[in-house]
């Protein structure tokens, strides 16, 4: 198993943000966005671990969310989407 430092950080995503993307989804009302990695590093959390990142719902505001890493190209197969907030 590889060292803490190997994980990701969304500082260390945004170099491949031309085909990564962390999208996130909210489980209380099903809103679904790509997450600002740009904002994420300009709040001063660009150094957390992807895994351990916390979003609200930018509609609903609930704090009941999930996220997951995937390449953009699957962003063509996800219904119409705005942007999480941290």
């Amino acid at each position: 198993m590889g060292s803490p430092h190997d994980l990701p950080t969304a500082r260390t995503m945004l170099p491949n943000d031309r085909w990564l993307c962390l999208f996130v989804w909210c489980k209380a009302c099903h809103y679904q966005a790509p997450a600002d990695l740009r904002a994420i590093i300009a709040s001063g959390r660009g150094d957390v671990l992807v895994k351990d990142l916390r979003f609200r719902c930018a509609e609903c505001g609930s704090p009941l969310t999930d996220h997951v890493t995937m390449v953009k190209d699957a962003l063509r197969v996800q219904p119409k989407f705005g942007r999480f907030v941290r």
